[in-house]
This record gives C-alpha cells, sequence and structure tokens, in this order.
C-alpha cells in the first residue's frame, strides 16, 4: 500500500479514507482490525460476502473516518446499489446481515409461544371494531420513536444511553413479546451484540423489537397468493422505474429487507408502496416496518374523514374519493361508487417513501344516497384501481416530471386524480340532469315513479359530492409545511381551484334538481286536477242530459197521470170527459208526439245557440254578471258554474 493511498478491506466494505499521519496508521489500522473481529464473533452462516455496518460500533474515530462501500450488484435500469437499510437495522453477528434474515427471526417466534395472539388481529376484521387503538394497536404496534424511547429511558437505569443485555428481555415484556423461548435472548444476544461491554443501544434494541414484531404477523398464520399480490413495491428516480408485485416469497424478503441507495449523490430514489383493499396483517406488517402511529393507522381502518395530519416524524392524508362506476352515458343514471384512499409519506428525514391503502368506501352516507347498494344494486369488495394505473402511466412515462419530484409531489398527484374524478362525476350529473329535464317537457303523464326517484336520489348524491368536494379543498389548506409545499404552491392552487368549481357545479347541479323536482310536482298536480276536470265534466254532461230528458218529459208525465185517475160517477162511468172520446186513446198520443217533438226540436236548436256564443251567455242568463278586473280564478268558478 503506498503512502498516500487510504486501506481498502474488501471483506467488509471498509475504507480508511482520511489521510492520516505515520505516527497514527499503525493505531489506526490496530482499532480497525480490533473492531472487526468484534463484529465478525459468533457463528457464519452463509460464506457469501455482505457489506457490514460498523460505524454505529467504531464512533467518530480521532485518527479516521468511515466510507461504507458499496455492494457491487446493481439494478440496471435505476441505477441502484443494495446497501442502506430502510430503517434502522442490526448488523453483525457472523458474515451475514442479521437484520435480513427473516427465517432467523421467525425461527425465534415459531418455535415458542411468542407468535401473535391471532384473535386480537381477528377481533379487528370483525364489524365491531371499537376501542381498536387502545385494545390492540397502541398495546402490541406502538413502535413510533416516541414510544420506543420513553421504554429505552425506563430501562436505562444508569442513564449512559445504553441498556444491558440482561433488561434485553424486560423490554420485549413492555413492547408486547412475550413466550420467546429460555434460548431466545442469547441467540438474539450472540447475533446483535456489538458493544464489548455487553450493552445494547437504541438503535439495536428498535431493530430488534421490530424484526420480533414483523416475525409475530407473518408466522403462524398461512397466506394465500392472492393476499401477498395485494402489495405492489415502485421504486423510481429520474432515470427509470421498476414495479414489483408481491408473491409469497417476496413478502417477508420485502419486510425484513433493506432500501437500495443511489450510487450517485444526485439521484433521490422514491419508493411507493401500495396494498390494494385493506388486509390487516400486510397493514400492520407495514405499521411495524414504517413505525406508523397508532392514531393514524386507526383512521386508515376506521376510514376517516378527507385530512391531513402530521404524526412524528411522518405525514398521513386520507382521501374519500368518488369516481364514475364504468361506461357512463346521460341516458343511463348515473353510476357512482366511492373508495378511501390512506397515504403516508415516511422514511424520515429525506422522506422518501410513499405509501398508499385504498379500500371500497363503507362510509353510512354513501349507503344513505345509494351509492352502492340501493341504487347501484350490489355491494362492493374490491376498490376501484383505476387511479393507481394512471399514477403508474404517469410514473413510467420517458419524460415523466413525476420522476423528478420529492415524495410529497405523488400525494399531490393523488389529489389531482381524485379531483378530476370528481370533475368528471358532476359532468355527468349536469349531462342526465339535462336529459330528465328534456322529458319532463316532453311526456310528463308518461313518465314512471322511477323517474322521480332518481331525481330524489341525484339530488343526495350532489351533497355528497359536495361534501367530498370540501373536504378535499380542506386537506389542500392543510398542506402548509414548509417541506411539503416546496416548489408544489402551483399545483396546489389548480387543485384549490378545481375543486372551488366542483363545488360550486355541485350547488348549481341541486338547484337544477330541486326546480325539475317541484316542476314535475306542479305538472303532476295539474295532470290531476286535469283528470278530475274531466270527470266532473263527463258527470255534468250525463247530469244535463238527464235533466233536459226530464223536463221534456215533465208534461207528457203531468197528462198521463191526469188521464190516468180513476174518477167515476155513481153510476160507474168515468167522469173525465175526455176518456169517453171514441178516439181520445189517439188523441193523447198525438199530442204527446207532437210536444216531445216541438221541445226536442228546441233543446237542439238553444244548446247549439248557446254552444256558438260562449258560457258567458249561459252565465248572463243565469243572471250572473262577469267583472272583466276579476281573478282568472273567480272567472273560471263562474263559468263551471253555468
Amino acid at each position: 500500500m503506498s503512502e498516500g493511498a487510504a486501506p481498502w478491506f474488501p471483506e467488509v466494505g471498509l475504507q480508511v479514507d482520511h489521510q492520516i499521519s505515520s505516527t497514527s496508521k499503525e493505531q489506526a489500522v490496530e482499532d480497525v482490525l480490533s473492531s472487526l473481529a468484534t463484529l465478525l464473533r459468533g457463528s457464519v452462516r452463509q460464506p457469501a460476502r455482505r457489506d457490514i455496518d460498523i460505524a454505529s460500533t467504531l464512533g467518530t474515530s480521532p485518527h479516521f473516518g468511515l466510507d461504507l462501500s458499496p455492494s457491487r450488484s446493481q439494478t440496471p435500469e435505476l441505477g441502484f446499489a443494495r446497501s442502506t437499510s430502510e430503517f434502522v437495522g442490526l448488523r453483525g453477528g457472523g458474515d451475514e446481515e442479521i437484520e435480513g434474515d427473516p427465517d432467523f427471526w421467525c425461527d425465534l417466534v415459531s418455535g415458542s409461544k411468542a407468535q401473535l395472539p391471532h384473535s386480537q388481529v381477528a377481533s379487528m376484521e370483525d364489524d365491531d371494531r371499537s376501542d381498536i387503538r387502545e385494545s390492540v394497536l397502541e398495546q402490541l404496534f406502538d413502535l413510533t420513536p416516541e414510544r420506543i424511547n420513553e421504554v429505552f429511558r425506563d430501562m436505562d437505569r444508569d442513564t449512559n444511553g445504553c441498556i444491558s443485555a440482561k433488561s434485553l428481555g424486560e423490554g420485549l415484556r413492555v413492547c408486547g413479546i412475550v413466550g420467546l423461548d429460555a434460548t431466545a435472548p442469547g441467540r438474539i444476544l450472540k447475533a446483535v451484540r456489538l458493544g464489548s461491554d455487553g450493552t445494547l443501544a437504541l438503535p439495536h434494541f428498535t431493530g430488534i423489537i421490530k424484526n420480533l414484531k414483523l416475525a409475530q404477523l407473518l408466522t403462524g398464520r398461512s397466506r394465500s397468493t392472492a393476499s401477498a399480490r395485494r402489495l405492489t413495491i415502485v421504486d423510481y428516480d429520474a432515470k427509470g422505474a421498476k414495479v414489483d408485485v408481491c408473491s409469497m416469497s417476496r413478502l417477508r424478503e420485502f419486510f425484513f429487507g433493506r432500501r437500495a441507495t443511489p450510487q450517485l449523490p444526485t439521484l433521490k430514489p422514491i419508493r411507493w408502496v401500495h396494498l390494494s383493499n385493506l388486509d390487516l396483517t400486510l397493514m400492520l406488517s407495514l405499521t411495524v416496518k414504517y413505525s406508523f402511529h397508532p392514531l393514524a393507522v386507526e383512521d386508515v381502518i376506521e376510514q376517516c374523514r378527507t385530512k391531513v395530519e402530521q404524526y412524528g416524524d411522518h405525514y398521513f392524508a386520507a382521501v374519500e374519493q368518488l369516481m364514475l362506476d364504468g361506461d357512463t352515458t346521460e341516458h343511463k343514471p348515473v353510476r357512482v361508487r366511492g373508495n378511501h384512499i390512506s397515504i403516508f409519506i415516511s422514511g424520515p428525514p429525506n422522506l422518501d417513501t410513499v405509501i398508499t391503502v385504498s379500500q371500497p368506501d363503507n362510509s353510512s352516507t354513501d349507503r344513505c344516497s345509494g351509492m352502492t347498494s340501493t341504487y347501484l344494486g350490489k355491494e362492493y369488495k374490491e376498490p376501484g384501481e383505476h387511479w393507481v394505473s394512471r399514477l403508474r402511466q404517469r410514473i413510467e412515462a420517458p419524460l415523466s416530471r413525476l420522476r423528478q419530484k420529492s415524495a410529497p409531489f405523488l400525494l399531490l398527484q393523488v389529489l389531482d386524480v381524485c379531483t378530476d374524478d370528481l370533475v368528471g362525476v358532476t359532468n355527468a350529473f349536469a349531462a342526465r340532469l339535462r336529459v330528465l329535464e328534456v322529458e319532463l317537457q316532453n311526456a310528463v303523464a308518461e313518465l314512471p315513479s322511477s323517474w322521480l326517484d332518481e331525481v330524489t336520489k341525484v339530488r343526495l348524491q350532489l351533497a355528497l359530492v359536495l361534501r367530498r368536494a370540501r373536504g378535499l379543498s380542506r386537506a389542500t389548506r392543510q398542506l402548509d409545511d414548509v417541506d411539503l409545499q416546496k416548489g408544489l404552491s402551483g399545483y396546489l392552487r389548480d387543485i384549490a381551484d378545481h375543486l372551488d368549481e366542483v363545488v360550486e357545479d355541485a350547488h348549481i347541479l341541486m338547484e337544477l334538481s330541486s326546480g325539475i323536482n317541484k316542476a314535475y310536482e306542479r305538472a303532476m298536480v295539474r295532470n290531476q286536477d286535469n283528470a278530475r276536470q274531466v270527470s266532473a265534466d263527463k258527470l255534468n254532461n250525463t247530469l244535463f242530459l238527464l235533466t233536459v230528458i226530464t223536463v221534456i218529459l215533465a208534461p207528457v208525465q203531468l197528462m198521463a197521470g191526469v188521464y190516468g185517475m180513476n174518477f167515476v160517477d155513481g153510476s160507474g162511468m168515468p167522469t173525465i170527459p175526455e176518456l169517453m172520446w171514441p178516439n181520445g186513446y189517439s188523441w193523447f198520443w198525438c199530442c204527446s208526439g207532437a210536444y216531445l217533438l216541438v221541445m226536442s226540436i228546441g233543446a237542439v236548436v238553444l244548446y247549439k245557440h248557446y254552444i256558438s256564443a260562449g258560457p258567458e251567455s249561459v252565465v248572463s242568463l243565469m243572471g250572473v254578471t262577469l267583472n272583466p278586473q276579476s281573478s282568472p280564478r273567480v272567472r273560471a268558478m263562474s263559468t263551471e258554474m253555468a
């Protein structure tokens, strides 16, 4: 080795990159070799070469600095090198990284009584999810830095920043990991112990807790391939993107594995992890891996309203999405479905990881408006994933701007896609209401009862659209963090403008639907009045005809009554002289016939005269005078009386 060259140790990827004096070189090399001996102490699982992180052990040396050399294995399309961990993990105990060895941790759990009580997780899958956070999340899965630091401080009795290996069992018990075999702590300490005095630092304690929790979740429960494939991982940077749909073999590798780090410092890789539909085991595994806050996880499970919150070192957003269901035309009722999207921005301090969870919206508001069951006639078991396809197309585009932006920009894209869906929903309702209005004008009497039901439900659905738009608008205003808004203010204003447009359109369409409903009711009242009037006219005409016939026949009946009386004298002779006429009966019919003929002709002449003259002549004949200033209602009543 030359005088000025930095020493290189290929077995561990360690390079002494600072120039040091000749008097301290030997001491520096001795320190390195001593530290390597400590790290490599223990059983060797595989002879394959691994990079070993010894920075946490050596600390800041006065003699030299450390440079971890990345592995030569790369992902060609992204230029990634497999090196840096996604979270603080464990290295040491042989030449294999214990952190990335799921078999080691799963063996510790599967061979003992430390498996997670699945009854507690299964209770979260039931309809009754009361006290989820208090009874399950905070007790078993609160691995936030604040909680781990609290447990660590309680065990750090000597206040030197470290806990003894003997206190490991107490820390595991406090974090809900109980039932390990008696040999398990020894195996863990032999694999991960880095301090020469037999102590564990906070990062190593955190790594142990996380790996054991992941082993509890992923051990002892049979998982189908379909369940594993719900998880999609997209790694992208300015050069390209790589999409990986998890399989059963890939599942443990992902949760126990480590993030890729760029070869070039200018590259800023982003990882997008998407969980399609809510699988509680996978959700809890993501909670452990990325240290999600229990409040945020509770909001995912219970499908909270649209909002943006910050919990510790990560951000959480929830979006209540509305979108068109399938092909929608203006000649068919608008079909709308809801999704609930949860978004986490994690990976401090760079915030380079985005986790999304999509699930069908089961809010009671949707069921009341008939959007999922009553109106569509079915319940959705899978969420709509078209927004995921749209974002993947944007990421995989040759000149994608999305790949050149930070992780918060992906959150902004989700909000943008949900806003576009709301715009599409309002446009579909506007087109449908125009068709319903035309149908009302053309054929009021022939409209079925389902027509009115649709108009009523459209108003309810527009109220829900308005609620969702206001929620998204509120969420965009909550993005007031400087780090999140950096370079995104213009995009936020564009989303806010579209949401304002949706709110205004929804208000107008609600008023239009109310107007259509009222116009329909008025038209139906008019139709009913007309029907009643027609019925009354028929009755009046019938009574008029009977009255005319009665009037005409009244004299004949009178004559028949008079001449039909049997008055006789003492000798039995009729006292009515006409009854004694030889042709009296013939004279009776001749007179009756002549009378009926004259009266019939007179009635016809009078009927034609008054029909041609109008109702006013009839009213005047009745002795009623219509005032020209009278209201139409009074004139109509007078005419009806006539």
